[in-house]
């Protein structure tokens, strides 16, 4: 063997020594400069929810009432209310241009006048033989035909003046001046009673909760006030389009409200207890949802739980204990076995 080839193998092998001999020193520092994953926990807490439904909807009369006319191709004359006006069982409401009805009216009772005297004058000698008892009769029939036209005529006069037929508030209203009016075409709409009530579209899988007289709280758009309410009405039947049944709820102190404004309800449905965590603390992945916690040596665990109810940002759920540190925030950077630092809540002031 050369003396060169000697040299460079005794160069090789100290090279090899020296990575083997730094690398085992750099190792250990490397591991002690990693610091671990400050994370915050929380201990399941025993607590009570109470389970609501959420649904929306909007405002409604409870019982409406349409003001119509049986009057057709007659113009609106005069009007003495508007929308929001609260109005009394027989107050007037409006006039129509009956002008052309009281020329009619008084026509036709001239004429039943007519028929009426030549009946008078006939009646007393249908039994002397100078008349026929069929003269007679015609001239009756033709007087009650005339009275029975002039008070149909006397009617259409009364009927051109337009009442409430129960006490409300008027919420809509479709007559103007000059109008002409159309028998099939309500001129005002009443909410009866001047009651209002949330009508809330419960989804389908969540009706079989509701229960008549549950209490429901109601905020209405464009205001911060809530309204308390409470069931009255589940309607039996599910729409087939937007697979929802509607609830109506009566609403105390309603003067306020707006027929047709959108309401938002939050149906008590009952109390539930068990366990509490934040939500943020709920992981989920494939195998379903899970929960961090940190055993005595810091280290990250998976624990398996179900939820059974939630709340805002709370939820209660089963597979946990009293005792277990559970990583309320930063659970998502967090695997199975990773160490973390615990960031013990702050203990509340006496």
């Amino acid at each position: 063997m050369s003396r060169k080839l000697l040299l460079l193998i005794i160069i090789v092998i100290a090279g090899y020594a020296a990575f083997k001999l730094f690398g085992r020193d750099e190792k250990p520092k490397a591991t002690e400069s990693t610091e671990s994953l400050a994370v915050s926990v929380v201990q399941p807490a025993e607590q009570t929810l109470h389970q609501r439904i959420s649904a929306t909807g909007m405002l409604i009369p409870r019982e409406e009432i349409a003001v119509l006319t049986e009057l057709s191709g007659v113009r609106v004359k005069e009007l003495f209310v508007d929308v929001g006006d609260s109005v009394k069982k027989g107050q007037k409401l409006a006039v129509l241009d009956g002008e052309s009805l009281e020329l009619q009216a008084r026509q036709l009772e001239a004429e039943y006048q007519k028929t009426r005297d030549e009946y008078a004058r006939i009646e007393p000698i249908k039994d002397s033989g100078a008349v026929s008892k069929l003269s007679v009769e015609e001239k009756r029939s033709a007087m009650e035909a005339a009275k029975a036209r002039a008070e149909d005529a006397k009617l259409a006069v009364r009927r051109a003046t337009i009442t409430a037929p129960q006490a409300g508030v008027i919420y809509e209203r479709r007559a103007t001046l000059g109008q002409l009016v159309n028998a099939s075409e309500p001129l005002f709409r009443i909410a009866q009673g001047s009651q209002i009530e949330a009508q809330l579209k419960v989804p389908e899988a969540e009706i079989g909760q509701v229960r008549l007289k549950q209490p429901v709280t109601l905020s209405v758009t464009g205001s911060e006030q809530e309204w308390q309410g409470t069931v009255r009405l589940i309607a039996p039947q599910i729409d087939a389009a937007s697979r929802t049944a509607l609830v109506r709820v009566s609403i105390k102190d309603n003067a306020t409200l707006i027929v047709g404004s959108f309401v938002r309800g939050d149906i008590l449905v009952g109390d539930t207890q068990g366990l509490a965590l934040p939500s943020n603390a709920i992981q989920e992945d494939s195998e379903g949802r899970f929960v961090w916690v940190i055993g005595s040596d810091n280290k990250a665990a998976r624990q398996a739980i179900t939820l059974t109810s939630r709340q805002d940002n709370t939820v209660l759920v089963e597979g946990v204990q009293p005792e277990m540190r559970v990583i309320a925030k930063a659970g998502a950077f967090v695997k199975a076995g990773d160490a973390v630092s615990p960031i013990e809540p702050k203990a509340e002031a006496n």
